[in-house]
């Protein structure tokens, strides 16, 4: 019994050692819009108006460069970050798994892809900042 269960273990750890790991991308979307006076740091918050389609669920597709979608997440709850008289921002955070690929295109809801390259997302310790507004 303790030898089968030395050469399970055994083989669980080579099964790991040869598992590809995929690249994990954690991003965050700050959306610069006008905040209700009532909003301070650190509160909850959605997008509004134009930017209604932004809030905590809303879809992050990555594609490869052949521009297959290779990878799907969606935006944390929004929270104010910052916040300038009537204007301020909203942060949102994301994360995903994606395959190796020479570039990616990150696109939240339906706003247009933005492109990086490998060596981009490697020089960033693949952490990618968007903004919209």
């Amino acid at each position: 019994m303790r030898r089968s269960l030395a050469a399970l273990i055994t083989a669980a750890v080579g099964k790991l050692r040869r598992a590809r790991v995929l690249p994990h991308i954690t991003g965050s979307l700050h959306l610069i819009e006008r905040l209700t006076h009532d909003k301070t740091v650190g509160q909850a918050c959605t997008g509004i108006g134009g930017y209604d389609d932004i809030h905590a669920g809303t879809s992050v597709v990555v594609r490869d460069d052949a521009s297959k979608i290779v990878a799907t997440g969606s935006l944390a709850a929004g929270k104010v970050v910052d916040r300038l008289s009537l204007v301020g921002t909203c942060g949102f955070d994301f994360e995903v798994d994606v395959p190796d690929s020479a570039f990616c295109q990150v696109e939240v809801s339906h706003r247009g892809n933005v492109t990086f390259s490998k060596g981009d997302l490697e020089g960033r310790s693949w952490t990618v900042a968007l903004s919209l507004g």
